[in-house]
């Protein structure tokens, strides 16, 4: 590299020529040749610096320096830049970028520049078969440059070699996020599956708390000190509840068909299991639009994207404080927005609502650590005909927004609570059928408190003696939908050979949706959610036994306070 200001006319004295680089190289095999290209282009063209530079594509443009050498010496260049407004961004538009002389005044304020010292600059992007984007090779020096052309000659050389590499390693790193990918899956799984059975445990237990804990306040004086307490159980209880019902939902077993839903709505159903989630130096923030368009939605692929978004948001703030604000709201989506979007997405244009998770992470950090699970975001995004989309500033964290369609239907409102039903009161025997003694105990506890005889079998093999051995004495049956020996729907369908009449009240930690896929509206009396408590079994049964399609036996009907 000349010392002359004016430029320089040729390489150096001793410097290598190209020609013997390009017999040499032929055998240097893979990252090897990257830094020996680095090493040999600053020698070849008497520059300061040579850099290969690998793109990473994903919804922001970014690119990283594989491998770099100062003045023929490889060096270690830990640098990472956003493309958008850096002279490489121009490299991707067209022929090969030259600036001559005054690099850092046509683009100030970018740092990369700055720390290298650059004046002069030529920048070659590299693609492969099809076109895609791989990175792209530049050379810059602190001197004005006088032959541009022997740069970009020198450059051009190695340009489908560099391409080759580039193509390969970006090969080997789908592999592996594939892998990591398909590994991701089967841990989500696993944690799926261990989830939906604490639930399905914990809602059981629960049973036991909300059932003899309604019984007590049944039974308690209205003005008795102790009502307060039981309040307050019954409450924590119920909550735990919830959790646990969002368990379930994250388990993705409660995998209910698509349906009109409220963004909102959503969010606020899964805030507690977001809340118990997040570490205690994150703050979750929600900033919830009333009032909001149906979407239509698989809530439980809804529920795990946005527990995937708020987790990943809490992992780039690290162990800092920092907040995650997730935002709903309404958007309309024109053509230049759809046309943005590309390939790969479904979205058109017209009212969309979307859920949008921000956090205070590091930006760059918030980039590197997106993983393969942000193509399952994608995936799901493309099944509900939306989009996904991302922003990031470097330090300034990261935001995730998913676009969803506006579906003009009325949103599908959840089950208002029970009401009291503490008036009510009937009689007969039911046949309870459960494989936990905790469940059954208190179960039938509720049921002699609503004036009913209980008895109790510990699986569907002992329900279907039980129920040939009472006959007609049994009013209905009161059946778990998952028990070892016989399943719940194994058992509907025997029962419903020997007594075609019996009322059958299946219940389960699942959904009904997930319940009853599989059996006729017409084998069920109703369906009880677990846990409940005794409101909930009070309100099941009545509706249950006043159906007109449910045979009775001659006997004893509800008082006629439940008239």
């Amino acid at each position: 590299m000349g010392d002359d200001s004016t430029g320089h006319s040729g390489p150096p004295p001793g410097v290598t020529d190209v020609a013997e680089l390009l017999e040499g190289i032929a055998a240097t095999p893979g990252d090897d040749f990257l830094r020996w290209l680095a090493s040999h282009l600053t020698k070849s063209v008497g520059c300061e610096w040579a850099l290969v530079w690998e793109r990473r594509d994903g919804a922001f443009a970014r690119t990283r320096v594989v491998a770099a050498s100062r003045r023929g010496e490889p060096c270690a260049l830990e640098l990472e830049i956003d493309l958008a407004g850096t002279p490489c961004e121009q490299a991707y538009r067209g022929p090969p970028v030259v600036i001559e002389r005054g690099l850092r005044q046509k683009y100030p304020g970018v740092a990369a520049l700055e720390s290298l010292g650059g004046d002069s600059y030529v920048s070659l992007a590299l693609h492969d078969g099809s076109g895609r984007a791989l990175g792209h090779v530049s050379l810059v020096d602190a001197q004005p440059l006088a032959d541009p052309a022997r740069w970009v000659d020198a450059l051009k050389r190695f340009q489908a070699r560099v391409a080759s590499e580039l193509a390969r390693r970006r090969t080997e790193d789908e592999r592996r996020r594939a892998a990591q990918l398909l590994l991701e899956t089967h841990q989500l799984e696993s944690l799926g599956v261990l989830a939906g059975g604490v639930a399905h445990e914990f809602n059981n237990l629960l049973i036991g708390i909300l059932g003899h804990t309604s019984l007590a306040l049944a039974g308690a004086d209205e003005r008795a000190p102790e009502r307060i307490h039981l309040v307050e159980i019954e409450a924590a209880a119920r909550r735990a509840a919830d959790l646990a019902r969002q368990m379930v939902d994250y388990s993705g077993r409660d995998a209910s068909d698509v349906q009109p839903l409220d963004l909102s709505d959503l969010v606020e159903q899964t805030e507690r299991l977001l809340r118990v989630t997040v570490p205690e130096n994150v703050e979750l923030v929600l900033d919830l639009a009333r009032d909001l368009p149906a979407v239509r939605g698989e809530a439980t692929q809804l529920r795990q994207a946005l527990l995937h978004l708020v987790l990943h948001g809490a992992r780039t703030i690290g162990k800092r404080n920092g907040v995650v604000r997730v935002t709903t709201g309404r958007r309309i989506v024109d053509l230049a927005f759809v046309e943005r979007a590309g390939r790969g997405t479904s979205i058109a244009e017209g009212e969309h609502v979307f859920v949008e998770v921000a956090d205070s992470g590091r930006g760059s950090e918030a980039e590197s650590s997106k993983g393969p699970w942000l193509a399952g975001l994608q995936a799901v995004a493309r099944a509900h005909r939306g989009a996904l989309t991302a922003a990031t500033e470097s330090g300034g964290g990261s935001t995730f927004r998913i676009l969803l369609p506006a579906s003009g239907e009325p949103v599908r409102r959840a089950d208002a609570p029970a009401a009291a039903e503490s008036d009510w009161s009937s009689s007969g025997l039911v046949l309870i059928v459960d494989d936990e003694e905790l469940v059954r105990t208190a179960t039938a506890r509720m049921l002699e408190r609503l004036g009913f005889t209980a008895c109790t079998a510990a699986d569907g093999q002992e329900g279907l003696r039980l129920l040939a051995e009472r006959g007609e004495d049994v009013r209905l049956v009161l059946l778990d939908a998952a028990m070892p020996r016989l399943s719940g729907e194994e058992a509907i369908r025997a029962m419903r050979r020997a007594r075609p009449h019996v009322p059958i009240v299946l219940t389960s930690g699942y959904s009904r949706h997930e319940a009853t896929h599989r059996l006729r509206d017409t084998e069920l009396a109703g369906f009880l959610p677990k846990p409940f408590g005794l409101r909930e079994l009070s309100r099941c049964l009545r509706e249950a036994l006043s159906r007109p399609d449910v045979g009775r036996p001659e006997g004893p009907r509800e008082s006629a306070a439940g008239r």
